[in-house]
């Protein structure tokens, strides 16, 4: 047995912007929830809870979900881009500066050489 039926967001915002620093992302979250919850027919009684347990919800996300992002982002996606990094610089060699940009949303990666 359920204690909740539904529980449904409507209109809701998670804004993620990504810093990019030499092969390094720092992860900037915003979220604006809108969350609606519903109690079985047995529970209908707590319904007059409504308001504040969709408060508590909304703020309990709200505190979670630009923590979960930021860890995502520095133990999957930091990592990738450092042996990105390490992989170009080896094949390329020491004559070479890897060179990058964020242009219009699209990561731009360049090689130069350094004479």
């Amino acid at each position: 047995m359920f204690l909740l039926e539904m529980v449904s967001s409507v209109n809701s915002r998670l804004e993620i912007t990504l810093k990019w620093d030499d092969f390094h992302i720092t992860p900037s979250t915003q979220v604006r929830l809108n969350i609606r919850t519903e109690f079985t027919d047995n529970f209908d009684m707590l319904n007059f809870l409504n308001p504040v347990t969709q408060q508590a919800l909304s703020a309990a996300l709200n505190a979670a979900l630009p923590n979960i992002v930021t860890k995502v982002v520095n133990t999957k996606l930091n990592p990738l881009l450092h042996k990105a990094k390490l992989n170009l610089t080896e094949i390329m060699g020491d004559g070479w500066t890897v060179l990058c940009n964020v242009k219009d949303q699209y990561l731009q990666i360049a090689l130069k050489n350094k004479r």
